[in-house]
């Protein structure tokens, strides 16, 4: 592959994760960077949009290598100010996960999924899509059930994959990390 393969979270905003990852006394607003120190990339939830966000706080917060793949919120059009944003990321914004046929005007890779779950531009594993952005749902998925994921991937994505986000809505922190471990093992 022709760049390390990018995994991360559906947000880092997780309190079930304290203590097995952020300390009880870690501030809230400090958990991106501590997050960022160990992943490279995080799906961003609507939700964070759809509340008080600073976005250049975030930038500032995570390393120069990390990316933000950022679900766009259903119930918003293609407003401009939100565009102007996350296009304010720069080479941060990895790209944006849409759930309607709405049509933005931005300079990232824009990948869409219906509310139906037919995935378009996304791989998922058993649908042959050459894609560089996988989503994954893991939580009840085994080390060895994830390896064939990771081969299916490596070898749909023909060697551009950039990122693998996993969909867990509560995200098992172990889990991810054992993914980044195999994910490293595998060299990927």
């Amino acid at each position: 592959m022709s760049e390390s393969l990018r995994v991360g979270s559906y947000g880092w905003r997780h309190d079930h994760w304290r203590p097995n990852f952020y300390d009880d006394d870690l501030p809230e607003d400090w958990r991106l960077t501590f997050y960022a120190n160990e992943f490279n990339t995080v799906l961003v939830p609507a939700s964070y949009l759809d509340e008080s966000r600073d976005i250049e706080q975030w930038c500032e917060d995570v390393n120069e290598g990390f990316r933000f793949y950022c679900e766009w919120p259903e119930h918003m059009d293609s407003t401009d100010a939100l565009v102007e944003e996350l296009s304010s990321m720069g080479e941060k914004l990895g790209g944006i996960l849409l759930n309607s046929n709405i049509q933005l005007k931005i300079d990232c890779p824009v990948y869409s999924w219906q509310a139906n779950d037919d995935l378009t531009g996304i791989w998922q594993p058993h649908h042959r899509l050459q894609s560089d952005l996988a989503v994954l749902a893991i939580e009840q998925h085994d080390l060895r059930q994830q390896r064939q994921w990771l081969e299916e991937f490596e070898q749909d994505s023909a060697g551009c994959c950039r990122a693998l986000l996993l969909l867990d809505a509560v995200p098992d922190i172990k889990k991810l990390q054992e993914l980044k471990a195999l994910i490293e093992l595998k060299g990927l």
